[in-house]
């Protein structure tokens, strides 16, 4: 058994930069005191948990790079993308990560890096993107987009053609050609060897004055008496029907009901990426699947039909998907509520009406937010207002503090 003073002397040793120091059977202490300094004020002692994270490799070194994607430093965040780089496919979920980064040059080399992989696991991240703030950003996620997004992507594609920076129109509309087939599609090109051996970078002991004059002095913690201001309203979480999802698989089913099966059970994180394989398989026979769904009372397929016409933008889906607004499983009353508030319009809005005091919780949250959602749209926002106005005494705090946002939302 090692005492926490040895751990300290070995943690300290490797946070220096020393590259003998035996580790062997403190890997994981090490990682949480790797981890812990990701709030220590000084900068040089966060870069010393990355030279850890360097001695303890991969994957065990990840674990501590990982807690250092959102730090103050860019140039610290830049060092975390450089392990990350280095990991090669153990290093993806951080390079995903910091492609939404607050800095544009390190989000773009990270697209730049899955643009390298076409890596198609980063459809609903691309889709976000295009509205990032930079345009370097915005035009790294459409050229990416266009080499792994379906045909769903092209109505997000679209909105960028209108865009003011010339490097962005030109990104989004080869992408649109690549979508449609008029260009082609790149193959993934690994930036690393097969053979090659993995090995983190860790920041020099000697870091470059430029750098360190970046680096913030830490300065002391003032402790104000008074009550701090309130945080902006952020809206309740939603998706309430299950956390228990299915993973993408590596290769996507080609039948239409098997992806409508997978899109009923991935996150909603995932959606797209099912959605897009859809889109390229045969969308104009949805509706015939829909039917035989109900008819088959599969009510996975059901409710994979109904997300799908949420996503996809179906609306003329929604006459075909009324019916499970009764369905007896809560999963597909909520992904019908989801597609009317996407794609309703004012004769959908009496369906909604009971799934607001549906027994189950998140039809009911998904139904409050449907009906916000279409009363927006087509300008009928008073009798949102009035319909929702009747829960605000629910009797379930989570119900009572989003109707409390939607009643933000249509008085605003």
């Amino acid at each position: 058994m090692f005492s926490e003073v040895y751990i300290d002397e070995i943690y300290t040793a490797l946070a220096n930069g020393s590259s003998t120091t035996e580790t062997t059977g403190l890997t994981k202490r090490l990682q949480v005191r790797g981890h812990n300094q990701r709030n220590n004020p000084d900068p040089l002692a966060r870069i010393g948990a990355l030279r850890v994270a360097a001695a303890l490799g991969v994957p065990a070194g990840l674990v501590i790079a990982d807690a250092y994607c959102g730090d103050p430093s860019n140039d610290i965040r830049t060092f975390v993308l450089d392990q990350a780089q280095a990991a090669q496919e153990a290093g993806l979920p951080i390079i995903r990560r910091l492609t939404e980064d607050s800095d544009a040059t390190i989000a773009t080399r990270a697209l730049g890096l899955l643009r390298q992989l076409v890596d198609r696991q980063s459809v609903a991240l691309c889709r976000r993107l295009l509205d990032a703030e930079h345009p370097t950003v915005r035009a790294a996620a459409a050229d990416l987009l266009g080499h792994i997004g379906g045909r769903s992507a092209s109505l997000n594609l679209r909105r960028l053609t209108t865009d003011p920076d010339k490097a962005v129109f030109k990104a989004a509309s080869e992408a649109l050609k690549r979508i449609e087939g008029e260009l082609g599609r790149d193959k993934p090109s690994p930036w690393w060897a097969s053979n090659a051996t993995i090995k983190l970078p860790s920041p020099p002991t000697k870091l470059p004055k430029d750098l360190l004059a970046r680096l913030p002095t830490p300065e002391p913690e003032i402790i104000v008496e008074e009550a701090s201001q309130p945080a902006p309203p952020v809206a309740p979480k939603v998706d309430f029907w299950t956390t228990d999802w299915a993973a993408l698989p590596t290769t996507m089913p080609s039948e239409i009901p098997a992806l409508l099966k997978l899109l009923g059970l991935v996150s909603r994180e995932d959606r797209p990426t099912v959605v897009d394989a859809l889109m390229q398989s045969a969308p104009d026979s949805m509706g015939m699947h829909i039917n035989r769904a109900i008819h088959n009372n599969d009510w996975v397929i059901a409710r994979g039909a109904a997300l799908y016409g949420a996503i996809a933008n179906r609306p003329d889906l929604i006459l075909v998907l009324r019916p499970l607004c009764r369905h007896p499983e809560a999963g597909v009353r909520a992904a019908v509520a989801e597609a009317i508030g996407t794609t309703g319009k004012k004769a959908t809005i009496a369906a909604l009406l009971p799934m607001l005091t549906d027994a189950d919780q998140g039809v009911q949250a998904t139904a409050i937010c449907a009906l916000a959602d279409v009363c927006l749209a087509i300008g009928r926002q008073p009798y949102a207002a009035s319909q929702l106005q009747g829960l605000a005494n629910a009797s379930d705090p989570a119900i009572r503090e989003l109707v409390a946002f939607q009643l933000k939302r249509l008085t605003s």
